[in-house]
């Protein structure tokens, strides 16, 4: 007879709640692991201190687990708690991760109930605990809730989502909302909008569409709304994580006097940047021959309006300068701040950083908050993007990797269409609608592509090219140009600024403009350098470096 065949022998049994043991029926009771009482039945002892003593009541010992559980706490049959049976069952990782209780949504552990028809969990602690909420908070209903504890379909007042769960009800007011959304937060910042925005059981008269998801919003259960101007959000897209930075905001002053204005007009056409030491000039009319580039987005001047510093060489656009020192953007939920980058030529780990939307390396300023940073033309789209590439208005509101429609790659965050299937990645969208380069005098302008017969061909790599992909043309000469080979990898590195080798020998990003393309001292590529920008060393004539890819063994470009 084997060792449980002889424990049966003896009067033990197996109960089916998941127990490891055999346990023993017993008459001598102790504290139960159910329900955490000694009594059960009223009437039984119980000796000092609450150890056993011989009574009526009749439970289950395990002696290796010290545990002890009344006979009637093994199932309960309470109509005012549910309509089916409550079994007790003890917690298995492989079968119960990550289950959690009806009532207090906390992850079950030790033992617990569970109705298997309606796949209901509730805690041994809360199925003792009354069904009636009293602490209900009078912004939330004026009068006590009732937890429901039977599955059914219906809307909440709250959040106006309908689904199918277990309620908590008022019944003399015809109130019914889920129990989670009785902490809904009641003030609160989201990302996709400049003012706070606060909860009400309706946003009001008229039609309402979503700050987020972009769909309409049923004015007869409650929303998220802004007091300032005419703007809502769904309940629950309001609280995701990706929206909300997780601040309650109720009885907290707004900060008035919180500074944006990123400068201080000090004479006309005279500013003092925050950015900048010295006071900065605006010259209206540019020059297409002014190639110099704007310290905060890179880009080359040409004949956009821009300051300029009266006593050495750091120059912005206008419209750069006008950036807010704050602003919110749909891929952090916290606020970000415009944080200066070092000037060229200073060897630095923070000289450059990889954007979060677009993924290129960038010398400009950035948008930051902790380790999240954003180019500042990819924080200039937001919220609504025309694109010339689509007819309709484009938003950011998936947080899933979509393919983009333009270059055809896997991409998070990308801005989507609402009306067909259409999506932008961040590094398509802000791809420059004018450039110039060497090989043209004339301005090439950004095609989105041509349904056309017969081959295209790049003016720069001699290379075929694909008219249903996105190119640069000239409108003058009827040129086609590859992005790429326009563009380069240098796209946000701003000319002049320098990197640092393992060696200490330092390289300056500079314009490929010579009358022949210098060759790549690299040991595997050795070509023509073909990018508009190469890397020069500083401390060796004559040394060239193609672009990232070529010196990615062997340089490297800080933390990013």
């Amino acid at each position: 007879m084997d060792e449980e065949a002889l424990e049966s022998f003896l009067g033990a049994v197996r109960l089916n709640f998941h127990h490891q043991h055999l346990v023993y029926p017993t008459n001598i009771f102790s504290k139960c692991g159910a329900c955490s009482n000694y009594e059960h039945i009223e009437g039984s002892e119980r000796g000092e201190n609450g150890e056993g003593v011989q009574g009526s009541n009749c439970g289950y010992i395990c002696k290796p687990c010290n545990l002890y559980v009344h006979k009637d706490c093994i199932q309960i049959n309470n109509p005012h708690r549910h309509k089916h049976s409550l079994k007790l069952l003890e917690f298995m990782h492989q079968l119960d991760d990550g289950r959690k209780c009806l009532v207090c949504r906390q992850e079950v552990e030790g033992l617990f109930y569970y109705c298997a028809l309606c796949d209901v969990t509730v805690c041994r602690h809360c199925l003792r605990n009354p069904l009636v909420i009293d602490d209900v908070p009078k912004k939330v209903h004026e009068h006590s809730l009732t937890l429901v504890m039977i599955k059914v379909s219906f809307t909440c007042d709250a959040c106006g989502v309908c689904s199918d769960g277990f309620p908590c009800v008022c019944l003399s007011c015809c109130f019914i909302i889920h129990k989670d959304c009785i902490k809904l937060p009641r003030v609160i910042h989201i990302n996709r909008h400049d003012h706070r925005v606060s909860h009400a059981y309706s946003p009001g008269p008229g039609d309402w569409v979503c700050g987020v998801c972009r769909k309409g919003i049923d004015r007869m259960y409650g929303a998220y709304s802004c007091s300032v101007c005419r703007y809502a959000v769904h309940s629950q897209c309001a609280i995701r994580m990706d929206v909300w930075d997780g601040l309650e905001l109720e009885d907290v002053p707004e900060d008035e006097n919180e500074d944006l204005d990123p400068f201080e007009v000090i004479g006309e056409g005279l500013i003092k940047h925050f950015s900048h030491e010295h006071d900065l000039r605006l010259v209206i009319s540019g020059s297409d021959e002014n190639k110099e580039h704007c310290y905060v987005c890179t880009f080359p001047i040409y004949n956009d309006p821009y300051y300029t510093c009266m006593e050495c060489h750091f120059i912005i656009h206008e419209t750069c300068a006008n950036l807010l020192k704050k602003k919110r953007h749909e891929i952090e939920s916290h606020q970000l701040t415009l944080c200066v980058n070092p000037k060229p030529g200073i060897i630095s780990s923070d000289s450059h950083f990889l954007c979060r939307t677009c993924g290129r390396k960038c010398t400009g300023f950035c948008y930051r908050y902790k380790y999240t940073k954003i180019d500042v033309h990819c924080a200039r789209v937001s919220n609504t993007l025309n694109h010339g590439s689509h007819p309709h208005p484009l938003f950011c509101f998936s947080t899933e990797n979509k393919l983009c429609s333009a270059c055809r790659q896997s991409s998070h965050p990308v801005m989507s269409c609402m009306e067909c299937d259409f999506d932008l990645c961040f590094c398509c969208a802000t791809l420059p609608k004018e450039v110039r380069h060497k090989y043209d005098r004339h301005p090439l302008s950004l095609c989105y592509g041509e349904s056309a017969s017969g081959l295209y061909w790049c003016e720069i790599c001699e290379g075929e090219l694909n008219p249903k992909e996105w190119f640069y043309t000239c409108n003058d000469c009827g040129s086609t140009l590859h992005v790429n080979c326009v563009l380069g990898d240098y796209l946000h590195i701003r000319p002049g600024h320098s990197f640092k080798a393992i060696d200490e020998e330092e390289f300056e990003v500079v314009a490929n403009d010579g009358p022949t393309r210098p060759f790549c001292k690299d040991v595997i590529c050795k070509k023509r350098c073909v990018q508009p920008f190469v890397m020069k060393s500083k401390d060796k004539n004559n040394r060239y470096k193609c672009d990232y890819s070529c010196i990615s063994d062997h340089y490297r470009f800080g933390d990013l």
